[in-house]
C-alpha cells in the first residue's frame, strides 16, 4: 500500500512545561506511560499529514450504536458528534436500566471519551497542538457499508486518526480498518485480538493495537500448554465431593471452539494453535473436538446447546481430562457438563470476554471451579484505581461512576494514539510514529500490574505477555462482596512465550490475589 507523502513543512508550535512524575520520569501515573518529555518550544512543521496543522490533530472515535444498544441518547446511524461540544447534562430516562451501566449510555459514553481528551492532552506532550475529538456512529451490517463509512470519515473529517470502538462486530472492522488505511487513517484499537500479523503488515505503518496479535496470542497459550500442561498428569479434575475425579490419570486433551461464521478471527487463532502444538509433538489431529455456534460478547442469543451436549457427550465417552477452550465465549458447555457429572479440567484462551469476573457468573460454577487461563489482561485491585479510571476523574471531576468504568475500558486507545504522538516528535507522521515505537526496548514487565510493551520488527501491537488466573468459586475481588474471582497465580506474574516459571502448580496457593476487574456481559435470554 503507498501512503501519500506528507506536504511541505511549515507552521510553529510550542508547548508549556507539563509535569513528569515517578523515577525515572514518566509522562503521567500509568507505570506503563512513556518517558516524560517536559517541554517543547520551537518548530512542529505545522502541516505534516491529513488532519494535522500547526494546531491541532484531528481524530474520530468509530462507533457502533449497538455498543448502548439504541438506548437512551444514542444518536441514528451516520450521525457526527464533536465530542467537546456534547452537552453536559444527562439525556430523558426511557428505558428501565440495566447491567452494565445502561442509563444514559452514549450520553456518558461521550463525556468519557472528552474526560479522558482533555486528560491526555494536559498530560502528554504533543508539540502545541491539540487533539481535537469527534465521534461517528454507525450501524452498517456488511463490508461495503464499512468501507462507504471509511470514504465518509475522510470526506466529513479527515481525521488524523480513527479510535475503532466498534472493533470486533463479526469481523466486519477489517474491511474498515482496510479501506481507512488506504485513504491515510491511522487505526487504533484496544477491541479486538484477533487481527492477524499479516493484516498489521498489509496495512502498516497505519493499523496499531494494544493486545497481542493473533501469532502472539496464540503462541501465549499453545506455549503454556507445551511446557505447563501436556507434560503433567491431570490434576484439577472433578465436581462437589470429589463426583468425576480424574485425577492422577494422563492427560487427554480435548478442543473445543467456535463455528460462528461472524467470528472469523477466533477460527484463525484455533488453526494457529493447532500448529504450535504439533511444533511440541502434541497428537492435535487425533484429539477429539467439540463446538460452539455462537460467541460473545452477547451470550445465548439463540444458541440452543445442541453441539454443546454433543461436545460434552463425546468428551466424557472418550475420556477427555482436559478441555482446550479455545477463545469466545458461551455458558451451555459448564451447564450440560454438570448435568452429566463430567468436571474436566477447563483452560481457557482469554480473550478479555470469556476471563472476566462477569462472565465466569455466568458459567455452571460447579464445571467452572476447574477452569483456569491463560491472560493478557493486567490485574488490578479496587475498580478505581485503573488508569483509565483516575484519568477520567482528572479530566472531569463532574464524571458519574458510569462514565469513569467507560472510560477505563476504552483508555487505552487514547493511550496509544497519544503515547504515538509523543514518541513521533513534533512532526508528526505514520512513518515517524513508526520509528518512535519501535525505538521502544524490548524488556520483560515485572509488575502484574504492567505489561510488557513493545514492538517487535514488523509487529504493530504492544502487549507481549500474559498471566495465569484460576477461578475460585468462593473468592472475592477487592472491594466486592459478589462470589467468585480470577485468582492471579504469583500475584499476577506475566510471562511472555516460552518463558512461562515453575510447573503444573496452578490452583495451589489459595491465597493468589483475586484480580479486580469485574467486566460485563450483555446477557439475551432468547
Amino acid at each position: 500500500m503507498e501512503i501519500p507523502p506528507p506536504p511541505p513543512d511549515k507552521g510553529k508550535g510550542d508547548t508549556p512545561g507539563l509535569p513528569c512524575v515517578g523515577d525515572p520520569p514518566r509522562q503521567t501515573e500509568d507505570p506503563m506511560s512513556a518517558p516524560c518529555v517536559p517541554y517543547f518550544e520551537g518548530d512542529n512543521f505545522g502541516a505534516t499529514w491529513q488532519g494535522v496543522t500547526s494546531k491541532e490533530i484531528r481524530v474520530l472515535i468509530y462507533l457502533d450504536t449497538s455498543i448502548c444498544h439504541n438506548r437512551e441518547c444514542t444518536p441514528p446511524a451516520d450521525t457526527y458528534q464533536e465530542v467537546d461540544k456534547i452537552p453536559r447534562e444527562p439525556c430523558p430516562q426511557t428505558y428501565p436500566q440495566t447491567p452494565p451501566n445502561w442509563k444514559d449510555c452514549a450520553h456518558v459514553l461521550m463525556r468519557a471519551a472528552r474526560a479522558l481528551n482533555n486528560f491526555f492532552n494536559a498530560r502528554f506532550q504533543t508539540y502545541g497542538r491539540r487533539v481535537r475529538l469527534f465521534a461517528y456512529w454507525t450501524d452498517s451490517q456488511d463490508a461495503a457499508g464499512r468501507r462507504a463509512d471509511a470514504a465518509d470519515n475522510l470526506k466529513k473529517i479527515r481525521p488524523f486518526a480513527v479510535l475503532d470502538w466498534a472493533a470486533g462486530r463479526g469481523g466486519l472492522n477489517e474491511e474498515y480498518v482496510n479501506a481507512a488505511a488506504a485513504r491515510g487513517m491511522l487505526v487504533f484499537s484496544s477491541q479486538v485480538t484477533t487481527y492477524t500479523n499479516s493484516f498489521y503488515r498489509k496495512n502498516a505503518p497505519l493499523a496499531w493495537g494494544f493486545w497481542p496479535d493473533m501469532e502472539h496470542w496464540a503462541a501465549l497459550y499453545s506455549s503454556y500448554v507445551c511446557t505447563k500442561v501436556n507434560p503433567y498428569p491431570t490434576a484439577h479434575t472433578g465436581g462437589p465431593n470429589g463426583v468425576g475425579t480424574m485425577n492422577g490419570n494422563p492427560r487427554k486433551f480435548g478442543l473445543f471452539y467456535t463455528t460462528d461464521p461472524t467470528q472469523p478471527g477466533l477460527k484463525r487463532f484455533r488453526q494457529v494453535v493447532e500448529g504450535q502444538l504439533r511444533k511440541c509433538a502434541m497428537d492435535v489431529d487425533n484429539m477429539p473436538r467439540g463446538t460452539f455456534p455462537e460467541s460473545g460478547p452477547a451470550v445465548n442469543r439463540s444458541d440452543t446447546g445442541v453441539d454443546q451436549q454433543q461436545a460434552v457427550a463425546k468428551f466424557k465417552s472418550e475420556g477427555v481430562t482436559t478441555v482446550l477452550y479455545l477463545g469466545g465465549l458461551e455458558t451451555k458447555f459448564s451447564q450440560d457438563a454438570d448435568a452429566l457429572e463430567y468436571y474436566p479440567e477447563i483452560l481457557v484462551a482469554g480473550d478479555l470476554n470469556n476471563d472476566v469476573w462477569a462472565t465466569a457468573r455466568l458459567q455452571n460454577q460447579a464445571t467452572w471451579g476447574n477452569a483456569w487461563t491463560v491472560s493478557y489482561q493486567m490485574r488490578q485491585d479496587r475498580p478505581e484505581e485503573r488508569p483509565g479510571y483516575q484519568a477520567a476523574v482528572e479530566g472531569d471531576p463532574g464524571l458519574d461512576d458510569a462514565g469513569r468504568t467507560w472510560a477505563a475500558d476504552f483508555y487505552r486507545d487514547f493511550f496509544m494514539l497519544f503515547q504515538g504522538i509523543q514518541v513521533a516528535g513534533p512532526r508528526l507522521t505514520p512513518k515517524a510514529m513508526s520509528q518512535g515505537f519501535h525505538a521502544i526496548p524490548p524488556k520483560d514487565s515485572t509488575n502484574p500490574f504492567v505489561a510488557a510493551c513493545f514492538y517487535d520488527t514488523g509487529d504493530y501491537t504492544c502487549v507481549k505477555d500474559a498471566a495465569e488466573t484460576w477461578w475460585d468459586v468462593d473468592g472475592r475481588r477487592p472491594a466486592s462482596n459478589d462470589p467468585g474471582c480470577w485468582r492471579q497465580v504469583r500475584g499476577g506474574r506475566r510471562s511472555i512465550a516460552w518463558h512461562w516459571p515453575g510447573r503444573d502448580d496452578v490452583f495451589g496457593n489459595p491465597s493468589d490475589p483475586c484480580n479486580g476487574y469485574g467486566g460485563a456481559a450483555i446477557i439475551d435470554p432468547a
